[in-house]
């Protein structure tokens, strides 16, 4: 039961939040031999030659899990680059991700509530799509301001969808997408990103190959992947 309503196999219930994935993570911590600088300059690629730059950027994604198994390839998960920061060539390569990884247009990095409704939009849409017309979603989320506008409210309620808050102080308990699925989920991403480091004569991950990596994670822990039990 929710507030009275009695949710049957029409209803579908989804949680949704979101990260910053840094465009590249440093490698863990490990032992080096104490050397002169001089020494660790002739060393050369023994050390992984990481800009600082690289590690504070970052792309927002937001994700989207269900309860039902079934439906978890028909969610769309969104990806939003800053537009100033991003060449025409990387944003290339954010659009031909591929279906359901959908790249927001014109997006500064952050979600706001023009960007809330369009996903509202698009995940009603494709469930609808997959489960027929008469399919409620039933999503929680988190409480942040971006999410909460008097406009996205109005624009959930036209769309039938429930939304579900979790309180700030609970989200490390109640919210399943981080306590279940991020912190694996960018484990994945750190370890192809080291992988891609290795294969690299320069020991560098060019911009487009760091894209595509981000790609390739998210559609194997969000799309390929199922995540029922994180909602118990």
């Amino acid at each position: 039961m929710l507030k009275g309503i009695c949710i049957d196999d029409s209803y579908v219930i989804l949680n949704m939040d979101e990260t910053a994935v840094q465009h590249e993570y440093e490698a863990r911590k490990g032992f080096v031999i104490d050397m002169h600088q001089r020494d660790r300059s002739a060393a050369g690629r023994f050390f992984s030659p990481l800009k600082m730059s690289k590690t504070r950027a970052h792309t927002t994604y937001v994700a989207f899990i269900s309860e039902n198994p079934m439906l978890q390839e028909h969610l769309p998960q969104f990806v939003l680059p800053n537009k100033n920061r991003t060449t025409r060539r990387e944003m290339e390569t954010f659009n031909n991700l591929g279906d359901p990884i959908l790249t927001v247009p014109d997006s500064t990095g952050w979600v706001n509530a023009e960007i809330m409704k369009y996903m509202l939009t698009e995940v009603r849409r494709r469930l609808r799509h997959a489960r027929g017309a008469n399919t409620t979603v039933v999503l929680f989320m988190d409480g942040a301001s971006q999410h909460l506008s008097q406009d996205v409210l109005l624009h959930a309620a036209r769309l039938q969808i429930i939304l579900v808050l979790i309180p700030s102080q609970l989200t490390w308990l109640l919210q399943p997408l981080d306590v279940e699925c991020f912190r694996s989920f960018k484990d994945s991403l750190r370890y192809k990103q080291l992988l891609a480091r290795l294969d690299s004569e320069t020991n560098e991950i060019a911009a487009t190959a760091r894209v595509n990596i981000l790609g390739d994670t998210i559609r194997e822990h969000f799309v390929e992947k199922t995540w029922p039990g994180a909602f118990h």
